[in-house]
């Protein structure tokens, strides 16, 4: 499929509001976006995804460790270090006194809270969106009508299963189950070819009209969707808020005129989702040490925050993709390539 703009610039809005949502836990403006801003991730994977039924099973673990699960590892063991040499010494993580032990076993376990991932909970996203993958490698194997009825299936087996067991599973194991629908739902945007429907601005503005409504309804009966601890409150209504949210999104964007930096933005999400949290440590300690000013959160500062939390990374991604872009799932030859 040829890359769309504003495809990308979707990306954009998503990676910025997982910024501001890590930033801004408590207004109900973050409550409202919980209920969207982690699917359109999930749906735009699928939207943007690659049959997997024509890859062998060596192809897919080759090709799917090298894009997630490199820089997961890569990355984690990184943000592992910078944690336990400098962020646990200041903030919540003095308070609450977390184990070293235990959060290094979460760089493997990728689950577990602040107990195990004090030192970069975001990057439970990259072994998450894996078991996706492996899941849809396995149902693009059995025919549609089969993949439907398990895709109803499947997530009453992951909410229901950390019901019972009181745990997540390993790499999300459970709570992949649960959002492969979103994925899934992608995946028959792309099918029926939604890009070709959308085009021009009234059929977009029409249906944004209608399912901003649809999904502002439906937030109101639900409250703030927590997906890495299994927290999805009204479950027919968490799915029905992440679609209807995302078809809003998708229209919005649609129309919006495209710009370069947020066509960027949308193709470097991996490394803001990261490194988002260390640049807001990052700020509060020039604030603090630099000028003796204690770092404040409301909704207005949280959203100014994370334009400067992405500002302050640019540096950090270009140093990436161009001496590190194995970091990101990309190939230094193919990076490089890229670069002449």
């Amino acid at each position: 499929m040829k890359r769309l703009l504003y495809i990308d610039q979707l990306r954009a809005l998503a990676i910025y509001l997982i910024i501001f949502g890590h930033n801004d836990y408590s207004s109900e403006f973050s409550v409202y976006l919980s209920s969207f801003r982690l699917p359109l991730f999930f749906i735009l994977s699928g939207i943007i995804g690659k049959d997997k039924s024509v890859l062998t099973f060596r192809e897919f673990i080759s090709k799917y460790s090298k894009r997630l699960l490199l820089p997961y590892f890569s990355i984690s063991v990184l943000l592992y270090l910078f944690w336990y040499f400098i962020g646990r010494n200041f903030g919540e993580s003095v308070a609450q006194n977390y184990d070293p032990i235990k959060n290094l076993i979460g760089v493997f376990y990728a689950q577990g809270g602040p107990e195990y991932m004090n030192w970069g909970v975001p990057m439970w996203f990259l072994p998450a969106l894996f078991v996706v993958f492996a899941i849809d490698f396995l149902l693009s194997r059995t025919p549609f009508y089969a993949q439907l009825a398990l895709v109803i299936f499947l997530p009453i087996v992951g909410l229901y299963t950390f019901r019972i067991l009181g745990f997540h599973l390993p790499w999300s194991i459970d709570i992949a189950l649960v959002v492969y629908v979103f994925y899934f739902f992608g995946k028959l945007l792309r099918k029926i070819n939604i890009f070709t429907y959308l085009s021009g601005w009234l059929r977009p503005l029409v249906l944004f009209a209608i399912f901003f409504v649809i999904h502002y309804i439906g937030t109101q009966y639900n409250g703030r969707v927590l997906f890495y601890y299994g927290e999805y409150g009204n479950f027919p209504v968490m799915f029905l808020n992440g679609i209807t949210g995302f078809i809003w999104a998708f229209c919005l964007v649609k129309m919006l005129p495209t710009h370069p930096f947020l066509v960027w933005v949308g193709r470097n999400t991996l490394p803001l989702l990261a490194f988002h949290l260390p640049a807001l440590s990052i700020i509060k300690g020039v604030m603090l040490f630099g000028f003796g000013v204690e770092l404040q959160f409301n909704l207005w500062l949280s959203l100014a925050y994370g334009v400067v939390q992405i500002v302050l990374l640019v540096p950090v991604i270009l140093l990436i993709n161009r001496y590190f872009p194995f970091l990101v799932g990309n190939s230094w030859r193919i990076n490089s390539a890229k670069s002449r």
